[in-house]
């Protein structure tokens, strides 16, 4: 039997999703490190509820930053099924744009709940 993924391999995942330009990749991979009932929050984003609305917003981030993508440029830090990492935008022709992600997620080490942290006046 296969052991459970890591907190790590779950957030690789995560990264990877948004890597992705293809709505079933992207739900492959989210469907790889997110709960069914995954929450999404940022100070620019209403609440997204679920897998096919997180898919809606990667599709979304796409359309409004064509070649955009995301790296996590060091380790994430997790304790007591809670883990904070930062990443990275890069977007064709703009200045890299840090940011960071705090997560809680379960004993299977799947991200029930995200809250990101975006300086949004740094994303222009």
């Amino acid at each position: 039997m296969k052991n459970a993924q890591t907190i790590e391999e779950s957030v690789a995942f995560y990264v990877k999703a948004w890597n992705e330009k293809e709505p079933e990749a992207i739900k492959a991979a989210l469907n790889q490190c997110l709960t069914p009932d995954i929450t999404y929050i940022d100070v620019m984003t209403p609440l997204v509820n679920g897998i096919e609305e997180f898919t809606n917003l990667i599709l979304h981030s796409h359309s409004i930053s064509p070649g955009r993508t995301f790296h996590l440029p060091k380790p994430l830090e997790a304790h007591n099924n809670t883990a904070l990492y930062t990443w990275i935008l890069r977007r064709p022709g703009k200045p890299d744009h840090y940011a960071m992600d705090f997560v809680e997620y379960n004993d299977e080490h799947k991200i029930t709940r995200i809250v990101g942290f975006i300086n949004p006046s740094a994303l222009a």
